[in-house]
């Protein structure tokens, strides 16, 4: 090839008959035209292409018949994929490798495009007359049959007849129109074959990558992964001898491998492909819409996979990144259509709810993702799409107490439901009664509440599903509801029947187990509130609430987080039932049950004013149950007893032992109290350790009067009036600094009697000089009180 100086026609078509069998060779110069020649000649082929199919689109949409959907998809896919294909098919053949009959046709279609139907008309009448000889003719009637929409397919089978014969080069054009008509069963098969022949690594790592995608389209994802990991390999080998020309092709096949390997739920495998693809995008740092779109599929499958195996939060990140970077450019997706991106939208919108966001944005997100379906072709899609958002709206607005819009958004929800009927939507159907209903018995209307839901059962027991799961979850969901209709209204016979038939579809074989669990353990809960505040059976009642404890514990076990609230209100029911009769209640096992709603509550913090109650009140039980509650009531009262001792003493000499026993006894109810009572314990005890102090000092304990003071005042610091016994225990006990100093920092406060401490200082002094209780310090002291 190095004594050739002309130019080369279609360099690939030339570089596939080298990789070819050797004996072709002799060929070549088949193949070389000067560069006047080719000139000339590429530009009469572009204008006769160019006038064909100016002349086609003029026929499409000058005739109405043909005008719909598929024929301008037709259109567009010719003008913007194949024109080029043509075009380059068409310049392969000169006039070294034609018939006279073939030289014939093909210049009198380069005469005008009109001409086009005559031309092929000459060639398939040569065929037609047996003359076979060489398959020139064949050939290039083929790649001018492709010049019609209408020929296509005959397009294709030209080509075929060809191939079993054919060089390589023929065969790549085949490739061409086989790709282009979907025809990859024959395309595969012929790629097989000359992937055994020619082992050139660039037209291995090509056309395997092209196989790979014929068997994913033919859903063999085992098989395209195969070709695709091949292709790979060849791609790198390629990259690293030269970067610049195949880097691209590397990036594209390695997005095509993590493709196939997330269609096999290769996970772990898939996500690292797509995070190279990411890498090495960022790295490439190039504005090509190819990369771009490449880039923001890399990301959305990413996102699929990590919310199909972590959850939507962890996703949320993945598909922030996939739906700002589709705001900014929406061209990058334009191989799909926008309705198809909605499903990830939603779980866009489920991932920004999980991270926090605040209900007025996943509101917002919510409606924004209608937006996807404005244009979507399929109407099941839109209806569903758009009942489904309205849905969700509405639960949002529902635990947000908006209950009256909720309402509005589960009623359009239903009208887009009543425009198609599948199982689908007869599911959803079934929610939607259920969810109005239930907002309709918050407004007190009755008569349509019941109605929602008998509708909901009707539907779930239509013929064919009556054993369906999703059929028996809805109709204990219906029958739950109208239990808790009545309850609320205080019918204890309906209320018992509805929760009784819920648990029988709860119960069925077909249930779904773990689904089902939870509910369970909550009917049976509503089951022993219906028997204990309605029917006053309370031993039935308090069989119920011990199965809901039961199973709230298996359930806790696995997921403590999720049931906590439940298992707890469970636990309380049964507790409060138990402590109307203690005398006979395990104590034991109450007390465990405690303990273990406590821990929960300790692992899983709740500020809610509900939890709040419910803390209180196992205090309080464990209280009852442990026998601390009769302890502190007989310490109180022995309490009441010496206090009255105390009051009959005249004086403050000679109570600090009677005083001693009030705060020990204190001190005893004190740490066997709950929570709530102990704060009032607190106050007390503080009160009474001051007072402790004071009479101390006229007991001469001094030590004692200083330990109560500093006690007292750990116990609540607010009692500054405590300060005052604290400062004169320390005066005499001669520490002198130390009690100045605290005269010193509390003169100027004001009492709570609204008299400065200074003036208390100094009359307690006074009052201990009375009885005797001397310091020389007294005088100093007295004198910085007294100064101004």
């Amino acid at each position: 090839m190095k004594d050739v100086e002309a130019k080369i026609v279609n360099y690939r078509q030339l570089q596939y008959i080298l990789l070819a069998r050797g004996d072709e060779q002799k060929d070549m110069t088949a193949y070389i035209l000067s560069e006047p020649d080719w000139t000339a000649r590429k530009t009469k082929i572009q204008l006769a292409v160019n006038a064909q199919y100016e002349k086609m689109q003029s026929g499409y949409l000058s005739n109405p018949e043909k005008r719909n959907a598929q024929l301008k998809e037709e259109m567009w896919r010719g003008y913007l994929h194949y024109k080029p294909i043509v075009v380059s098919n068409i310049g392969a053949t000169i006039y070294a490798e034609l018939t006279t009959p073939g030289k014939e046709a093909y210049n009198l279609f380069l005469e005008g495009a009109d001409n086009l139907p005559q031309s092929i008309s000459i060639l398939e009448k040569e065929i037609g007359n047996g003359n076979k000889e060489n398959m020139q003719n064949l050939l290039l009637l083929s790649r001018l049959s492709l010049l019609s929409f209408e020929r296509y397919g005959s397009a294709f089978f030209l080509y075929y007849q060809i191939i079993g014969d054919a060089s390589l080069a023929t065969f790549m054009e085949f490739k061409e129109a086989a790709i282009f008509l979907n025809q990859s069963y024959q395309l595969a098969i012929g790629l097989i074959h000359f992937l055994e022949i020619v082992k050139d690594p660039e037209f291995q790592a090509m056309n395997r990558n092209d196989l790979a995608s014929l068997y994913q389209d033919a859903g063999d994802n085992e098989a395209a992964a195969a070709q695709a990991a091949i292709a790979l390999e060849n791609y790198q080998l390629l990259e690293n001898k030269d970067p610049n020309q195949f880097r691209l092709n590397t990036t594209a096949v390695m997005f095509n491998l993590g493709n196939a390997y997330m269609k096999l739920e290769r996970y772990d495998e898939s996500l690292k492909l797509f995070m190279s693809v990411l890498q090495r995008i960022s790295q490439d740092n190039q504005e090509d819409n190819q990369i771009k779109s490449m880039g923001f599929y890399a990301h959305k499958f990413i996102a699929n996979i990590i919310q199909k195996t972590l959850g939507q939060k962890e996703a949320f990140p993945y598909y922030d990144t996939v739906f700002n970077a589709f705001k900014r450019s929406p061209s990058i997706a334009s191989g799909l259509p926008q309705d198809m991106l909605f499903g990830d939208y939603l779980c866009y919108c489920e991932g920004k709810e999980l991270n926090g966001a605040n209900a007025d944005q996943v509101a917002d997100c919510y409606e924004e993702s209608i937006k996807f379906l404005d244009n979507a072709f399929d109407a099941e899609r839109k209806t569903l799409g758009r009942t489904i958002v309205y849905h969700k709206l509405g639960e949002i607005l529902e635990s947000r107490g908006e209950n009256q819009k909720a309402l509005e958004f589960y009623q359009r929800s239903l009208s887009e439901l009543e425009q198609t009927e599948t199982p689908t939507t007869r599911e959803l159907r079934m929610e939607l009664y259920s969810c109005i209903g239930g907002l309709l018995d918050d407004y007190s209307r009755d008569k349509e509440a019941l109605d929602y839901f008998h509708r909901s059962i009707a539907l779930a027991q239509a013929p064919g599903y009556e054993q369906d799961p999703n059929s028996l979850w809805q109709m204990a969901v219906g029958w739950y509801k109208i239990g808790h209709y009545y309850y609320k209204r205080e019918n204890a016979d309906s209320a018992f029947v509805a929760f009784n038939k819920t648990m029988e579809y709860l119960n069925n074989k077909n249930a779904d187990t773990l689904k089902t669990a939870p509910f369970i353990a909550n009917t049976y809960n509503m089951i022993g509130a219906t028997l204990s505040e309605l029917k006053k059976d309370n031993k039935q009642a308090e069989e119920n609430y011990q199965k809901a404890v039961d199973l709230y514990t298996v359930l806790g076990a696995v997921n403590p987080d999720l049931h906590m609230m439940d298992f707890a209100t469970a636990a309380h029911n049964l507790l409060a039932m138990q402590s109307k009769h203690p005398e006979t209640a395990d104590k034991e096992a109450d007390l465990a049950l405690i303990d273990l709603v406590m821990k929960g509550f300790m692992m899983n913090p709740d500020h809610s004013t509900e939890a709040t109650t419910l803390m209180s009140d196992m205090n309080r039980f464990m209280l009852l149950f442990s026998g601390h509650l009769t302890a502190i009531q007989n310490a109180m009262m022995e309490v009441q007893s010496l206090s009255d001792q105390r009051q009959k003493i005249t004086g403050n000499k000679g109570k600090s032992d009677i005083q001693s026993r009030i705060v020990a006894r204190l001190e005893e109810a004190y740490r066997l109290a709950d929570t709530p009572t102990m704060g009032k314990l607190k106050d007390i005890l503080s009160q009474e350790l001051g007072n402790l102090a004071w009479y101390a000092i006229f007991d001469r304990k001094y030590v004692l009067a200083e330990a109560s003071a500093r006690r007292a005042l750990e116990l609540n610091p607010g009692q500054t009036w405590v300060n005052t016994n604290l400062a004169h225990s320390l005066i005499l006990q001669n520490k002198v600094v130390e009690g100045k100093a605290i005269y010193d920092q509390y003169k100027d406060v004001v009492h709570t009697d609204g008299q400065l401490m200074r003036v208390i200082f100094l009359s307690d002094i006074d009052e201990m000089e009375k009885a005797g209780i001397k310091h020389p310090a007294w005088e100093d002291v007295k004198k910085m009180l007294k100064k101004e």
